[in-house]
C-alpha cells in the first residue's frame, strides 16, 4: 500500500512540476520586468546533485548563492566573448540555469511585492514559520499526502478525481500536501475541521480562477483580490471569509467558515460539489455577479444550516437542484441573470422561511406552482423576465406578508385573482408586459404601495375609484391597455406621486379639475386617449416636466397659467381641437425643449411662432 501511495505521489508531483514550468515560463515570456530565480524550498536528491555537481565546476557553494541572475541581462557582444575566451566558463553559467529552470525554481516578480509580502506574513500567526525541506516525495511528503488523500476519499471525493492533477480537487490535494506551510509539519496537530476547511476553499479557488501560482505566491489571477488565499494564515483571514466565533456556538465552532462572500471577484469557471462539505457551519453563500458557468452543483443543498444564498447573476445553464428549494433555514434565494431553464417545482412550498425569493432574468417556463402558498414568510419575490404562462395563482392572495411582487415580462395570461387584494402590505406591484386582461381590482387594501406598473397588457374596464386610498402612491403606469371611461376625481389624492403614465388607452371625458392637488407630479403623459374638454388650471404643479396631451379630443384655448410652470421641459398638444394664440410666454421657459401644436398649414388651428413641432390638423 504504501508503494501505491509512493508511486501516486511522485507521478502527482512530476506532473505538477511540469505544469508549474511550463506556466512560469508563459509568466516569462509575457512578461516585460526583469526576473530572478529562487531556489525552492523544496528540492528532490536529482536537485542537489546537480547544484553540488555545480558547485564543483564554478568554485561557488549553493549556499552562497541566494539567487541566480539571467545571464541574458548583461550579455557581452560576441567579439568581446571570443576574446576573453570565456566559453566554458558561459557553458556552465547556461548549464546552471537550464538545471534550475527545469527543477520548478520559484520567481521573484520584485522586491517591492517580496517586502510587501513578508511584511504582511510576519502579522500572520502561523503554525509553522519555517517551511520543512523535507523534499516533495520524501517519507514526510508521503505521509502527508496519505493521510490527506484517504481523509478526502472519505469525504466523498471520487479517487479518480483526486489522482486527476489538473482537476480542482487534485491542486488542493497537492497544495495541501506540499504547499500549505500551515500544515507541512504539524498536520497531525491541526483538527480535521480545518484541513477540510481549507481543502474545501482550495478547491474552490483551483475551480473559480485562472491563475499562475508559485508555491505559496499567486503570480496572476482572474480573482480581483485574493488577500491570504492558500497562504499559511487560518482561512478566517482569506478574503470573502468570515468565521464563526466561540460566543455563537461554543468553542468547538471556532474558526469554522460562517459565510462567504466573493461577490463580484472576478471568478470563473465552475462551483465545485466540495461545498457541499461545509455542512454544518456556513450560513452565507454569495458568489454572485461573476462569470460561473456550468450546472449549479447539488451538493449545495447538503448545507442544512444555510440561511442566505446568492448565486446570480452568473452563466449558470440548466435547470435549478430541485433540492435546493427544500433548504429548512434559506431565508434569502437569489439565483437571478442566468441561463437557467426547466419549470418552477412544487417544491418551492418548502421554503416556509424564505423572506427574499428571486429568480427572475432566466429562461423558466411553465406557470407558477400553487404550492407557492407556502411562502409564508415571503417579503420580496422576483419571478420576472421568464417566460412563465397560465394565470397567476389564486394562491398567491394567501401571501400577506409580501411588500414586493414582481411578475413583469411574462407570458401571463387572464385576470387577476380576487386574493391579491389581501396583500395588504404590499409596496411594489410589477405585472407590465404579460398578457393581463379583465377589470383591475379595488386598491383601497393598499395603502403601503409605491410603486405600480401594469402597462402592456389588455386590461379593461375603469380605473377604480379607490385608486385615491393609495396615498403613498409615487408611481403609477398604466399605459398601452385597453382602459375607459373618466379619470376618477380621487386621483387628486395622489399628492405623493410624480410620475403618472395613462397613454394608450380610450379613457375619455375631461381631466379632473382635481389634479391641481397633485403638486408632487413631474410627467403626465395622456396622449393617445380620447380625453375631451380643456386642460384644467394645472399652476399649482410647479414640478411637473413633461405635460403630452396630443392626439386626444381636447379644445378650447392653451391656457397662460401653462407659462408659469417654470420646469417644463416637454409640452405635446397637437392632435386636437385647441383654437387660437398659444401664450408666447410659454415659449419663453428656459427649459423647454420640446413644444408641439396644430400650427401647420395655410390657416392652423393654433398660431406659434416657437414650436418645434407643428402638426397640421
Amino acid at each position: 500500500m504504501l508503494n501505491t501511495f509512493e508511486n501516486a505521489a511522485r507521478q502527482h508531483e512530476r506532473r505538477v512540476l511540469r505544469e508549474r514550468h511550463m506556466n512560469i515560463l508563459d509568466t516569462i515570456a509575457d512578461s516585460d520586468h526583469t526576473v530572478t530565480f529562487q531556489m525552492p524550498l523544496e528540492a528532490d536528491e536529482n536537485l542537489m546533485m546537480a547544484a553540488a555537481a555545480a558547485d564543483a565546476l564554478s568554485g561557488v557553494p549553493l549556499a552562497q548563492r541566494k539567487s541566480v541572475e539571467s545571464p541574458y541581462s548583461d550579455r557581452p557582444t560576441r567579439s568581446q566573448w571570443w576574446r576573453n575566451n570565456k566559453v566554458t566558463t558561459a557553458v556552465v553559467a547556461i548549464v546552471l540555469l537550464v538545471i534550475i529552470l527545469s527543477f520548478s525554481l520559484g520567481v521573484d516578480v520584485g522586491e517591492e511585492e517580496a517586502e510587501q509580502t513578508q511584511t504582511r506574513d510576519q502579522d500572520i500567526e502561523v503554525i509553522d514559520d519555517q517551511t520543512p525541506n523535507d523534499g516533495v516525495a520524501s517519507a514526510a511528503g508521503l505521509e502527508r499526502f496519505n493521510h490527506f488523500f484517504n481523509l478526502i476519499l472519505d469525504w466523498g471525493t471520487p479517487r479518480e478525481t483526486l489522482e486527476d492533477v489538473s482537476s480542482a480537487s487534485g491542486r488542493a490535494l497537492h497544495w495541501l500536501s506540499y504547499e500549505d506551510g500551515m500544515l507541512l509539519k504539524n498536520y497531525k496537530t491541526v483538527s480535521v475541521e480545518t484541513i477540510r476547511t481549507r481543502y474545501v476553499l482550495a478547491t474552490v479557488f483551483f475551480s473559480t480562477h485562472n491563475s499562475t501560482l508559485w508555491g505559496e505566491s499567486i503570480v496572476y489571477s482572474s480573482w480581483d483580490d485574493t488577500a491570504f488565499w492558500l497562504s499559511a494564515s487560518p482561512v478566517c483571514n482569506w478574503y470573502g471569509v468570515d468565521c464563526l466565533d466561540e460566543d455563537e456556538f461554543g468553542s468547538a465552532s471556532r474558526g469554522l467558515v460562517k459565510s462567504l462572500n466573493l461577490s463580484s471577484n472576478g471568478l470563473e469557471g465552475t462551483l465545485p460539489d466540495e461545498l457541499g462539505l461545509l455542512e454544518l457551519e456556513i450560513r452565507e453563500l454569495d458568489v454572485s455577479d461573476n462569470d460561473i458557468g456550468g450546472t449549479i452543483p447539488e451538493a449545495l443543498a447538503g448545507l442544512k444550516n444555510l440561511n442566505q444564498l446568492y448565486l446570480g447573476p452568473n452563466d449558470f445553464e440548466s435547470t435549478i437542484p430541485e433540492e435546493l428549494y427544500q433548504l429548512p433555514h434559506l431565508t434569502h434565494f437569489y439565483v437571478n441573470d442566468c441561463m437557467l431553464t426547466g419549470r418552477i417545482p412544487a417544491a418551492i412550498g418548502s421554503l416556509t422561511q424564505i423572506q427574499g425569493l428571486g429568480l427572475h432574468n432566466n429562461e423558466l417556463t411553465g406557470s407558477i406552482p400553487d404550492e407557492i402558498e407556502g411562502l409564508k414568510s415571503i417579503q420580496v419575490l422576483y419571478l420576472d423576465g421568464n417566460k412563465l404562462t397560465s394565470t397567476i395563482p389564486a394562491s398567491i392572495g394567501q401571501l400577506t406578508t409580501m411588500a414586493d411582487l414582481r411578475l413583469r415580462r411574462n407570458q401571463l395570461t387572464g385576470k387577476l385573482p380576487t386574493g391579491i387584494e389581501n396583500l395588504e402590505k404590499l409596496q411594489i406591484l410589477y405585472l407590465d408586459n404579460n398578457a393581463l386582461s379583465g377589470p383591475l381590482p379595488s386598491l383601497g387594501s393598499f395603502s403601503f404601495l409605491r410603486d405600480l406598473q401594469l402597462y402592456a397588457n389588455r386590461f379593461t374596464g375603469t380605473i377604480p375609484d379607490s385608486i385615491g386610498a393609495c396615498p403613498l402612491l409615487t408611481v403609477l403606469y398604466m399605459d398601452g391597455n385597453q382602459l375607459t371611461g373618466k379619470l376618477p376625481d380621487t386621483i387628486g389624492s395622489l399628492t405623493q406621486l410624480e410620475s403618472m403614465y395613462l397613454f394608450g388607452n380610450r379613457l375619455e371625458d375631461f381631466l379632473p379639475e382635481t389634479m391641481r392637488e397633485m403638486m408632487s407630479l413631474e410627467h403626465f403623459r395622456a396622449q393617445e386617449n380620447l380625453l375631451s374638454g380643456p386642460i384644467p388650471d394645472l399652476s399649482a404643479l410647479t414640478k411637473l416636466q413633461t405635460l403630452f396631451l396630443n392626439n386626444n379630443t381636447m379644445g378650447g384655448s392653451i391656457p397662460s397659467s401653462l407659462s408659469s410652470l417654470i420646469e417644463l421641459r416637454s409640452v405635446t398638444l397637437h392632435g386636437n381641437r385647441f383654437l387660437g394664440l398659444l401664450p408666447p410666454a410659454l415659449c419663453s421657459l428656459q427649459y423647454i425643449t420640446e413644444l408641439s401644436s396644430d400650427c401647420a398649414g395655410d390657416d392652423p388651428r393654433v398660431q406659434c411662432n416657437c414650436c418645434t413641432s407643428c402638426y397640421e390638423d
